[in-house]
């Protein structure tokens, strides 16, 4: 595991191509969130993001509306979301966001921690 940073500790671990990448920080909680969700699905490259557990679900949900509205060459291709990363109860769940958020949702568990969200192309 890289050092304490949990951005280079997902990407580490993510199987995305990670040559080059972009860190967004957190998503702002109201003003602007939509623009900062439209300017992840328009990168070319991969994009990390933390998130709160109180906003995790809604991040993912988010992501599923607005990839869905946009043009092909927009749409997420994979996601990784890595919980309490070096951790006891790290946790990594890859996939399609659909399918990311009914485990998170399943498991109250899997609602704790702090989150690292990269969006691959």
């Amino acid at each position: 595991m890289p050092g304490p940073s949990a951005v280079t500790a997902a990407l580490s671990i993510s199987g995305i191509p990670t040559d080059k990448f972009i860190f967004m920080g957190f998503p702002p909680h109201k003003k602007g969130r939509q623009t900062f969700i439209r300017r992840i699905l328009e990168s070319d490259y991969p994009v990390v993001v933390y998130e709160s557990k109180h906003r995790i679900l809604k991040l993912l949900g988010e992501l599923q509306v607005i990839s869905d509205a946009v043009e092909d060459k927009n749409k997420l291709t994979s996601v990784v979301v890595c919980r309490e990363l070096s951790k006891m109860h790290e946790t990594v769940y890859r996939g399609d966001l659909k399918s990311i958020s009914e485990k998170i949702k399943a498991d109250k568990n899997d609602q704790k921690g702090e989150f690292v969200v990269i969006i691959g192309k």
